[in-house]
């Protein structure tokens, strides 16, 4: 079952609500996923301190949850392919 919503959707749901704040970064790591899962488009973590790379790849984390809950496919890191 995969949802119709569009990544713009699912970041307003998820950042348009009370919690606790998030910086860019990790956003940007929520939106990459999203993007990644529901349109198969591909792109490099952007920064370079620990400090942001770490809110980033935490960011990555919801998304990979946030995905999941909204029945979009994962995808083949060799292909691209939804599996």
């Amino acid at each position: 079952m995969s949802t119709t919503k569009t990544v713009d959707e699912l970041m307003r749901e998820a950042f348009n609500t009370p919690r606790s704040p998030r910086s860019d970064e990790y956003k940007s790591g929520v939106r990459v996923v999203l993007e990644w899962r529901r349109n198969g488009k591909r792109a490099k973590c952007p920064y370079t301190t620990l400090v942001q790379k770490d809110a980033y790849y935490s960011g990555c984390g919801e998304g990979h949850d946030i995905a999941d809950r909204a029945g979009i496919s994962k995808r083949s890191p060799f292909t691209g392919e939804p599996f």
